[in-house]
């Protein structure tokens, strides 16, 4: 049976294949109507041209391969809630999903354009349309990678994109919770024309204790350490502004020098200007000093200017930040760009069609 191309094993009891590795030529496989739970034993198919899951009881796409000649993949009626873990399938050109949770979302079409390649064809035996494919233009890049990793927009509240935004921080944020250094904020901003600069705005937050952060600071000639200080007895105090798009407050730790309380903490942003407000035990604080008119309202508010001063850098320090520029391929994965480590990257004649992401790597010690 190893040279076996065409195998029908629908309406069965099957839970498993993990006899699929005695048939490495298959080329059409139809299981649909069986008790299987997982895309487990599929990934060493490499000629599979035609996959038929339908009717069975799988959760999600996790271990579904990159199998590069699947055109066909139809996995109607199971249980699958979200885009995550769908890996890029170069020539897919049907998917059928219809029944699974996922499906329900309003923006199902859109997201499961975003994901698959540009010779996709049809949805749940329904044609993609000049104009779907229009719309789901602004679905590529960070969102698609949003939706890949279980993002499921709602149309109905924010913007796509600032739901994006807002899921990808989190995840960010998760990654990095146990570091000493957590991204609060990370954006790319742009005019979107031709030959414009794309800049990076960006907040970290170094979480280190007092003693660390002010001995050993990270070096950049990029992203500068900033300290916010407030000196006086309290609970706890929080800091707000622009440098994190006013989003959620930040913690400032209580210390103590000589027996008096102060609360601390250091961030690293680029050069600008930042608005900010303090949040002492749950009410707003402006502090005397650097006090002006918000730019975004009439309220009052602290201003901080973060000066880009070029600084040689010890070149024996191993505490570095370090920015790099990365612009995706054909294949959905990124591809760096050498020589771009500044905040700001002008797009080429390279760029066109392509997505681009920007990535602050910390040192800590090596």
């Amino acid at each position: 049976l190893v040279h076996l191309k065409v195998l029908d094993l629908c309406q069965n009891h099957l839970v498993n294949v993990d006899f699929l590795h005695l048939l490495p030529h298959l080329r059409h496989l139809y299981l649909t109507g069986n008790r299987i739970e997982s895309f487990e034993g599929f990934n060493d198919l490499e000629e599979l041209e035609t996959l038929c899951l339908s009717n069975n009881r799988i959760p999600s796409f996790e271990g579904l391969g990159t199998l590069p000649n699947l055109r066909i993949l139809s996995v109607s009626n199971n249980l699958i809630s979200d885009f995550k873990f769908f890996p890029f399938l170069p020539s897919l050109y049907v998917l059928n999903l219809a029944g699974n949770p996922l499906a329900t979302n309003e923006s199902y079409r859109k997201l499961a354009i975003a994901v698959c390649n540009h010779e996709l064809f049809k949805i749940d035996n329904i044609e993609i349309t000049d104009e779907e494919l229009e719309d789901t233009h602004l679905f590529r890049g960070k969102i698609a990678f949003c939706i890949t990793e279980g993002f499921v927009a709602d149309e109905r509240a924010l913007s796509v994109p600032e739901q994006a935004d807002m899921f990808l921080l989190t995840k960010q944020r998760e990654t990095t919770k146990q570091h000493s250094l957590v991204l609060q904020h990370i954006h790319l901003e742009s005019n979107l024309r031709e030959g414009n600069p794309v800049t990076l705005q960006v907040c970290l937050q170094d979480r280190r204790p007092l003693a660390e952060r002010k001995s050993t600071k990270f070096q950049s000639n990029q992203i500068y350490p900033v300290e916010l200080t407030v000196s006086g007895e309290a609970k706890q105090v929080l800091v707000v502004g622009s440098m994190n798009n006013w989003q959620e407050p930040l913690e400032l730790e209580k210390c103590y020098e000589d027996g008096n309380a102060f609360f601390h903490t250091t961030l690293y942003l680029p050069p600008g200007e930042y608005e900010y407000r303090y949040i002492v035990d749950g009410e707003e604080k402006v502090s005397e000093h650097a006090k002006t008119i918000s730019k975004y309202n009439d309220t009052i508010c602290n201003m901080y200017k973060v000066m880009g001063v070029a600084e040689e850098l010890d070149p024996n320090s191993s505490t570095l930040l370090h920015i790099r520029w990365l612009r995706s391929n054909v294949n959905s994965g990124f591809d760096l760009i050498e020589g771009e480590n500044s905040l700001v990257h002008v797009p080429n004649l390279d760029d066109v069609g392509a997505c681009l992401r920007a990535e602050v790597l910390s040192y800590l010690n090596g």
